[in-house]
């Protein structure tokens, strides 16, 4: 009889050890399936709706933890015309409008929440970036040359060149969905920064050098909430205003590959 108990007890221990070992290893190994389901870690995408204003907006991110990511955007708007409906609008004497600039945005994003299956850049997300933005105006205007004798209507066209550029910071929310493991859905859904920005205009003169003396004091004489300075450099009159606001949204749906 006692050795029946006995060897019942030494089964019962037996199969115990047998379902913590068990559960010890289920425990330390993680689930394959689950494994296999974590979002790829870098994506490359492309921003549509800034193809409507003829923006390429290129996007790259990479998970660095998985509540955590980098990304770096960049946009590049070629020399382009300004459209029919706006080109109707300009004044009469001034010239084609070509227009061209470039943004980049360097920019850390914070994915809330567990994370156990879809980690980043799977899902919604704050983003922290800075906004570096340079844009370029250049025409043609008529300029009235007085120093005609006798007084003769003598219209000069000028070149001028208006340059604006401006850094500052922002936060962004937005969602982004990783299907497949290999296709990428990015909502920007909104984003505000604010910086300081500085503006140049550069007008030709040398049409007029007899002249430029007059066309620096018009351009001095013109009425700005900020801070400006007027100089000639050679045929050239320069004026230069800082301080501007930066301001601006982002938004944005972007569409890629990950990888």
């Amino acid at each position: 009889m006692k050795k029946n108990l006995l060897l019942i007890a030494l089964a019962f221990i037996f199969t115990n050890v047998k379902i913590l070992h068990a559960q010890e290893v289920g425990n330390a190994q993680p689930n394959p399936t689950k494994q296999e389901s974590r979002t790829s870690k870098n994506v490359v995408k492309l921003n549509l709706f800034a193809l409507g204003t003829a923006n390429v907006s290129l996007q790259y991110e990479r998970a660095l933890h998985k509540n955590l990511s980098f990304a770096l955007q960049g946009g590049m708007i070629p020399t382009l015309g300004m459209p029919g409906i706006i080109k109707s609008s300009i004044p009469s004497g001034i010239g084609n409008i070509k227009f061209s600039g470039y943004n980049v945005s360097p920019e850390f994003r914070i994915y809330p929440g567990v994370k156990h299956d879809k980690q980043a850049p799977h899902g919604f997300y704050f983003g922290l970036y800075m906004r570096h933005a340079a844009y370029t105006a250049a025409t043609t205007f008529e300029y009235k040359d007085s120093t005609n004798y006798p007084p003769v209507v003598d219209y000069k066209n000028i070149g001028t060149k208006l340059t604006y550029s401006g850094i500052g910071g922002g936060l962004m929310l937005g969602a982004q969905w990783i299907i497949k493991n290999r296709v990428s859905i990015d909502w920007w859904i909104i984003g505000f920064h604010g910086g300081v920005s500085k503006v140049r205009l550069t007008v030709d003169g040398s049409a007029i050098s007899d002249d430029l003396s007059d066309l620096s004091e018009q351009i001095d004489d013109m009425d700005m909430r900020f801070n400006k300075v007027v100089n000639t450099s050679g045929s050239k009159v320069i004026m230069d205003v800082k301080g501007v606001p930066y301001l601006g949204l982002r938004t944005g749906l972007c569409i890629g590959v990950a990888f």
